[in-house]
């Protein structure tokens, strides 16, 4: 029974050597690992939307005169805001009521916030009802 004993001698310098070779291996290895693996950042999640889309109405009274105002939503911006149910003598007893309305949709449908339309000083109160009642309509469509 003869043992068969090895005993194996290796320099400082080698075993130093082979150990940083090793360090930079796997330092490579979970760079690249960290490379290719997505951040939250990168992965594109899709907003939640801000409105449900439709056509929401609100309405508004004038005199005696009831007057609807639809709203059309779209997932993430308002589309247009109109008068329908307009009576032709609520139209001549406020005849500031259209223009206004057109003026208050073409800034909607340009993406310009409710809190932001700008409007002229001599429809200052026809515009502010008209968007108490727009302002209803888009808060329902939250």
């Amino acid at each position: 029974m003869q043992s068969d004993t090895r005993i194996f001698v290796f320099r400082l310098r080698q075993l130093l050597t082979a150990l940083a070779v090793a360090v930079i291996l796997i330092l490579t290895a979970i760079l690249a690992i960290f490379q290719f693996i997505p951040s939250k950042k990168d992965v594109q999640t899709s907003p939640a939307s801000a409105y449900t889309a439709g056509i929401y109405t609100s309405s508004i009274t004038l005199g005696s005169q009831s007057v609807d105002i639809q709203v059309v939503v779209d997932k993430d911006r308002v589309k247009s805001a109109s008068i329908v149910n307009l009576d032709e003598s609520v139209a001549a007893m406020y005849p500031l009521l259209a223009t206004s309305m057109d003026n208050i949709s073409a800034q909607l449908a340009a993406g310009v916030s409710v809190e932001d339309i700008s409007y002229s000083s001599s429809s200052r109160y026809t515009s502010q009802v008209l968007l108490g009642a727009v302002s209803q309509a888009i808060n329902k469509a939250r």
